[in-house]
């Protein structure tokens, strides 16, 4: 069979082996922590706005309105964009749900 030595290489290998799968699995699982944080804060915001009384969606539609007009008078930037492309997004998300 094998001499004794080589099966001892074999053995201190495998054995360095399994840390290093080891090592890697400890660090794949702290990827797909920080990596599913947004998905978790989406999923939160999501049971939020369902809690949320139909009603009152519709009557925070004019307020957020007025209150954008008033803070940021004239801005058709960033703040802009984001409301011109939330339909689309908004609809995007529920495809993916």
């Amino acid at each position: 069979m094998y001499p004794k030595v080589d099966l001892e290489i074999l053995a201190s290998r495998r054995k360095a082996m399994r840390i290093q799968i080891r090592d890697r699995r400890a660090l794949l699982v702290m990827d797909m922590a920080n990596v599913s944080r947004p998905v978790l804060w989406a999923e939160d915001m999501w049971a939020k706005w369902k809690a949320i009384s139909p009603f009152a969606k519709l009557a925070a539609i004019p307020v957020g309105l007025f209150v954008k007009r008033k803070v940021f008078p004239k801005s058709g930037g960033i703040i802009g964009g984001l409301l011109r492309f939330a339909p689309t997004a908004f609809n995007i998300f529920k495809a993916m749900r």
